[in-house]
C-alpha cells in the first residue's frame, strides 16, 4: 500500500465505522487499521486504532492499550490528539504514558499558546490522581493564574483547589 493510500486509512476507517457511503462495517475498519498499524509509518493510523480501545465499542475497552496506540508523533503535532490523550489519562489515572515529560511539554506548549481547552486540560491533568502527572500545587497555581486572566474553565477548576 502506498504512503498516500496509508495516509487516507484513518478517514476510510472513520467512514466504515459510521457507514458513510455504504453499510457500516466497524469491524472491517478495526481490522484494516490493525493490519496497517503494524507496518508503521502513519501515526494517524495508530491514533485512530487507539480510539476503539478507549471507547470499548468495537473491541474490548482497554485504556492502557488505547494510550499506547494514541501516544505517537500525531500527539506532538495535533492539539486535538494531545487533548484526547490527556482526557484519557484524566479519566483513567492508572494508565502510564511513554515519554511522559515530552507529552507534558507538548500539552504545556498548547496551553501557553492559547489553544482552546488546552490550559483547562493541563490544569485538570495536574489535579488528577494520575501517578505520572499529579501536581496539585502546580495545577492550583496554573488555575489561579488562568482564572485571573479570565479563563472560566480554570475558575471552575480553581474551586477544587479550595477544598
Amino acid at each position: 500500500m502506498s504512503g498516500a493510500s496509508r495516509a487516507a486509512l484513518p478517514t476510510l476507517a472513520d467512514m466504515l465505522i459510521k457507514g458513510e457511503g455504504g453499510d457500516a462495517e466497524p469491524m472491517r475498519a478495526v481490522k484494516l487499521l490493525q493490519a496497517n498499524v503494524i507496518a508503521g509509518g502513519v501515526a494517524a493510523i495508530s491514533f485512530k486504532l487507539g480510539e476503539p480501545y478507549r471507547d470499548g465499542q468495537l473491541v474490548p475497552r482497554d485504556p492502557q492499550k488505547a494510550a499506547d496506540l494514541m501516544r505517537n508523533d500525531e500527539v506532538q503535532w495535533s492539539v486535538e490528539a494531545t487533548l484526547a490523550l490527556a482526557y484519557l489519562v484524566i479519566d483513567n489515572p492508572t494508565i502510564t504514558i511513554s515519554y511522559d515529560k515530552d507529552f507534558l511539554y507538548t500539552l504545556n506548549d498548547h496551553a501557553e499558546l492559547g489553544e482552546p481547552n488546552a490550559m483547562a486540560t493541563l490544569i485538570a491533568l495536574k489535579l488528577s490522581p494520575s501517578a505520572q502527572f499529579a501536581d496539585r500545587t502546580g495545577g492550583c497555581r496554573l488555575a489561579q493564574r488562568a482564572s485571573a486572566n479570565g479563563d472560566a474553565a480554570a475558575k471552575r477548576l480553581l474551586e477544587s483547589c479550595k477544598s
